[in-house]
């Protein structure tokens, strides 16, 4: 018979691969209308998020014909894939409230009574683009919180075997590689052609940065700091410490 975990691990990959259909479908139905635009961050960031829920979805049917809670690539995921998945996607939600706040113009300027860009039409696509990634994302947070925060206590948090540098070394790649994606974006396309604001651009650099760094602090408060693991997962918390 199948356990909690087992369950619980069935209903979440019917959950992602239902995410990950409508989410291919708005992708091809984007792709068919002509609307994706590359150029736009927005659309490069739901490309990446849908491919990063499919590499899950995969990973979910190894962790199911396994029967484990926890495999290499899962932990490969928690710890490389998904701090970027959940730092892009939330940046891309803070950036469309900050962008509307500080230049609520831009979306006037842009509506027209009929066709792809009226109202709504703007408010569909705004919210499909920019608000609903934000919100599986989360939904996926809840939902492998406890898998998540266990790899990273595990592997990094009290890894003996992991050195102060190496260490080190992950936080700056957990903290950075976000804004990195996000910089590389900046140098390669006029953002602020694409993102109007009536802001100086050294403003701008300092707002993407300071956004960018504080979505990692949350993310990373979450996982290394509150909530409590226990011992049905096979990891004695309190054991760990001893040996330190």
């Amino acid at each position: 018979m199948c356990n909690s975990n087992c369950k619980n691990t069935s209903c979440f990959f019917i959950f992602i691969t239902i995410i990950i259909t409508y989410k291919a479908l708005i992708i091809g139905l984007l792709i068919a209308l002509e609307v994706i635009n590359l150029t736009f961050f927005t659309y490069i960031n739901y490309i990446l998020t849908t491919i990063s829920f499919l590499i899950l979805a995969i990973i979910e049917t190894k962790i199911i014909s396994k029967k484990k809670k926890l495999t290499k690539s899962f932990r490969f995921y928690t710890l490389f894939i998904f701090p970027v998945t959940f730092g892009l996607t939330a940046f891309v939600s803070l950036a469309v409230l900050v962008i509307i706040g500080l230049n609520s113009s831009f979306l006037i300027n842009i509506i027209e009574p009929k066709g792809p860009n009226s109202f709504s039409n703007i408010y569909i696509k705004d919210k499909i683009i920019h608000a609903f990634p934000f919100i599986e994302i989360l939904l996926i947070l809840i939902f492998k919180f406890r898998s998540f925060k266990l790899v990273f206590r595990q592997d990094i948090k009290f890894n003996k075997m992991l050195n102060k540098q190496l260490k080190n070394f992950y936080w700056i790649y957990f903290t950075l590689s976000p804004l990195f994606i996000i910089g590389l974006y900046m140098l390669t396309i006029d953002f602020i052609n694409k993102y109007p604001v009536p802001v100086h651009i050294l403003l701008v650099i300092l707002l993407v940065i300071i956004s960018s760094l504080i979505i990692q602090l949350f993310l990373f408060l979450l996982l290394w700091s509150f909530g409590n693991i226990y011992n049905n997962d096979n990891y004695d918390e309190e054991k760990i410490k001893k040996k330190e």
